[in-house]
């Protein structure tokens, strides 16, 4: 469909066939299974508000996170909605590897108090993680919202 504004109408297109195939050779990208360990799994999302800007809390807090997991077995505990970008997540041992679903979002604003009505922007990520649960795996994930993460 065409829209002709000047003339105030839609009009109707017809494509040759081959301008309308779907072609199958779309591209995914695949993470790789990360090894952590079973049981307590610090899960740290990073975020730091880009330079001159701040955490916008006029209205509550500023962040949201959301957390779940396939199979929803692997989540013995952490599952949920929260405001905080951090949670321990406890990993089922029985299971042995799965996807952790993470969603994180963060509101912020220009910080500049002389400014009536200042930028805002929301800062939103989804990830899909796939797991391979292993004793020597790490006890720690970190996720990059903005910013960098400083701890070890």
């Amino acid at each position: 469909m065409v829209v002709e504004s000047a003339r105030h109408r839609l009009t109707r297109l017809r494509l040759p066939e081959e301008a309308v195939r779907v072609e199958s050779t779309s591209h995914r990208t695949r993470r790789a299974a990360t090894e952590v360990a079973p049981g307590r799994l610090r899960l740290d999302v990073v975020f730091q508000a880009p330079a001159g800007q701040k955490p916008d809390t006029r209205y509550g807090p500023s962040t949201r996170l959301l957390v779940s997991a396939t199979p929803p077995e692997l989540l013995k505990d952490g599952e949920g909605a929260g405001t905080e970008l951090f949670r321990t997540l406890d990993l089922n041992p029985a299971i042995e590897q799965g996807v952790l679903h993470i969603s994180a979002m963060a509101a912020s604003c220009d910080d500049d108090l002389a400014n009536e009505y200042p930028a805002c922007h929301v800062h939103q990520q989804d990830w899909g993680v796939p797991v391979r649960l292993t004793p020597s795996g790490t006890d720690r994930l970190a996720l990059i919202l903005a910013g960098m993460d400083q701890s070890p």
